[in-house]
């Protein structure tokens, strides 16, 4: 429980960095209910190139990844995903 809150502790800390990028749109942290110690991390960047040639090549890839250094060995996956015109989303009533 006490990680969990660091990792969410941390990752706001570091979005910081993810907000001063032009190419990052959006971020979420996802929290895994079933499993306490799993989280998604969604970055909607402008492009691959602005993640890889923007973002990663910048002044703000290295305090970023300071910040997340104890958690980076448990990253599973990185990938690009693109979404697809389906979705839905209920609204509040």
């Amino acid at each position: 429980d006490e990680q969990t809150k660091d990792f969410e502790a941390a990752y706001a800390k570091a979005s910081n960095y993810l907000q001063q990028s032009p190419h990052c749109l959006s971020y979420k942290v996802v929290h895994n209910i079933e499993h306490p110690n799993r989280f998604v991390v969604l970055i909607h960047w402008d492009s691959i190139e602005g993640h890889t040639n923007g973002f990663s090549r910048s002044d703000l890839l290295k305090p970023f990844l300071a910040i997340l250094h104890d958690y980076l060995p448990y990253i599973v996956e990185m990938n690009h995903y693109e979404e697809t015109p389906v979705k839905w989303k209920r609204a509040k009533n």
